[in-house]
């Protein structure tokens, strides 16, 4: 950097003017590489959603195939509603992340508005550079900051689609829950009554052997 510095207090106001531009040129690629690396991470962690939601929707379709007793019901709800709060919390935080990078899309169209016009500003300087080579890559850098802040936007964009698949996943998945919920509540339900039923016939029966045995004993 103190070198960088060196060489732009020695070089003439032309190549300066260069050297600015040049930076910036650094600065807006390196973003773009990080972006690019933000979206490789979301479309890794979509198809991990995608494929936590298929292992979840094949295990209910198997626990709600199979009769349950009292007990084991219990148990199969009280796995949903343990899944059903990470999933809810998954959802929040995905959620937490989509204003941030909406706001930063705001601020890379705002930069690209920006060096649109800079352009134009260092069109008009370089007519005058008596170095021509230096007026070729002064226009030439203040055009790679806009291809930079083009393809800013692009890759912005698609990490906010992979964001909102992933969402609609996790929603999708507390949805699949939440019916579980309701089947595994009838399962008990239907538990409850098969007992009642089966209490209601036990004592049927012994008012009716009571009876038997009282007709005999007269």
């Amino acid at each position: 950097e103190e070198v960088a510095q060196k060489q732009m207090i020695e070089t003439s106001p032309e190549k300066k003017r260069v050297l600015e531009v040049e930076a910036e040129v650094h600065k807006q690629v390196g973003i773009v590489a990080k972006k690019k690396d933000e979206l490789i991470t979301e479309g890794t962690q979509r198809y991990k959603d995608v494929t936590e939601y298929k292992k979840l929707e094949a295990d209910i379709e198997l626990l709600l195939s199979r009769g349950a007793a009292s007990k084991e019901v219990d148990e199969m709800l009280g796995k949903v509603e343990t899944e059903t709060k990470r999933f809810s919390e998954a959802v929040t935080t995905v959620e937490r992340l989509i204003p941030s990078l909406k706001q930063e899309e705001q601020l890379v169209s705002e930069g690209l508005a920006k060096a649109y016009e800079e352009i134009s500003k260092i069109e008009k300087e370089a007519a005058f550079f008596e170095d021509k080579e230096s007026a070729h890559k002064a226009v030439e850098y203040a055009r790679q900051i806009v291809n930079a802040y083009e393809e800013q936007s692009g890759l912005i964009s698609s990490i906010l689609g992979r964001l909102y698949e992933r969402l609609e996943t996790k929603k999708q998945a507390l949805t699949l829950l939440q019916k579980a919920k309701e089947n595994i509540i009838g399962m008990k339900a239907a538990n409850v009554w098969t007992q009642v039923k089966s209490n209601i016939s036990t004592q049927t029966l012994k008012v009716i052997y009571k009876d038997l045995v009282g007709c005999y004993s007269k």
